[in-house]
């Protein structure tokens, strides 16, 4: 062995040595455990300080949202001196009953239907606009739900014969002039159980079963036993002698749709008009669709109404305002 290292030495072989060998392996796995940990605690420092980083306004939305949904239970209360409506079962809009000022209501019907538009009635018009829900929809009661959540006074469209059917077919749940009562009788009440807390309903697709007065008389006396309202929309045949046993209590008649020509220049002149029509009688109601166009305009409008002296108003309110001045 002596001879061995002797030889190392004068040659300059280099002499294998395994403890000084290990030491430097366990050098190395300590220093990579070292860069490790801090690539580890750089990554949460970075991480941390991104989240701190949100913007504030991104926060006060998500707040903004929460707040919006609340329970009508939680809406302030206001005064109230309707007594033909069911109110245990039924939203009333919250709105100054006390306020003597001309009263307009608009009535968005269709909705349900698009989602889109749907979403958009509810969250961006004003609370005091009624919206009308197609039974069509398979998630009418989350609909309406949501509607109230948001203060907007709720209807249930009814669809009924339209004047040219059958080239226009208003589907299985319709009143039909050609069917038995007792039949349309049940898709009525098959209608009201799909929901709670709409004020009221309302006709969609046609208003040709309403011609014959019998009619007539039958869903205004199932609308008195639902502790409701009923908007007929007479859909440009308005006869207003045909309703005269009918003003008062829970009927109310529209004949205007603000968007039968969507352009915005034709809907803002209907809206002038119904701010005359309400001046001069003390309220005005009219109907329109769930277009953007026609959601775009109304929201710009409401904006500066009550400047002019009128007040938007949900539909039993104007049903109030009617019945009022008996007009």
């Amino acid at each position: 062995m002596k001879a061995i290292r002797g030889l190392a030495s004068r040659t300059g072989a280099v002499v294998y040595r395994p403890f000084s060998r290990a030491k430097e392996s366990r050098f190395k796995k300590l220093f990579v455990a070292v860069a490790l940990y801090l690539i580890i605690a750089l990554g949460i420092i970075i991480s941390v300080s991104m989240m701190e980083d949100v913007p504030i306004e991104d926060k006060t939305v998500t707040v903004a949202i929460e707040q919006a949904v609340q329970s009508p239970a939680e809406l302030e209360t206001v005064v109230e001196t309707i007594d033909t409506i069911n109110q245990d079962d039924r939203f009333i809009g919250p709105f100054d009953r006390t306020d003597t000022k001309p009263r307009i209501g608009i009535i968005v019907k269709g909705l349900g239907l698009n989602q889109g538009r749907t979403k958009k009635a509810i969250l961006d018009l004003p609370p005091a606009v009624t919206l009308a829900f197609s039974p069509y929809v398979s998630d009418i009661s989350l609909w309406v739900g949501e509607s109230i959540k948001s203060r907007h006074e709720a209807l249930i469209a009814i669809p009924m014969e339209p004047q040219d059917f059958p080239n226009i077919d208003p589907g299985m749940l319709a009143l039909m002039r050609g069917i038995e009562p007792e039949e349309n009788s049940a898709r009525l009440d098959q209608i009201s159980a799909m929901v709670t807390g709409n004020v009221g309903f309302m006709n969609s697709i046609g208003n040709a079963y309403l011609e014959e007065p019998e009619n007539l008389r039958g869903i205004y006396a199932w609308v008195r036993g639902e502790g409701a309202l009923f908007v007929e929309d007479m859909m440009g045949n308005f006869e207003s002698s045909q309703r005269a046993d009918f003003k008062g209590e829970q009927y109310i008649a529209s004949d205007i749709q603000i968007d039968a020509i969507a352009t915005p220049d034709s809907i803002v002149a209907r809206l002038r008009k119904l701010e005359r029509d309400a001046i001069e009688n003390g309220y005005a109601i009219a109907t329109a669709s769930d277009l953007p166009v026609t959601l775009e305009v109304i929201d710009q409008w409401s904006k500066t109404l009550e400047e002019r002296g009128v007040l938007l108003a949900p539909i039993s309110a104007v049903v109030e305002r009617r019945n009022e001045r008996g007009i």
